[in-house]
């Protein structure tokens, strides 16, 4: 079960998210929620069963938000 959300979250939902992460840009209002987005994908970069790719797409969407 947890390689199916990885490999969902990995390919599916953080690309969404990274490729339009401009509509976060003034979120303010919403800090805790993207506080617990960040949060939450940084514990699951740190995940030993993710693949080379999934960790490629993991750390572009860290480094998308950071910015």
């Amino acid at each position: 079960m947890a390689l199916a959300l990885n490999r969902y979250l990995c390919i599916s939902v953080i690309p969404l998210m990274t490729n339009h992460s401009h509509y976060f840009e003034d979120c303010d209002h919403r800090s805790s929620l993207l506080e617990a987005i960040l949060h939450t994908i940084y514990r699951l970069s740190k995940c030993r069963t993710l693949t080379k790719n999934q960790l490629d797409i993991i750390c572009d969407f860290l480094l998308t938000f950071a910015k």
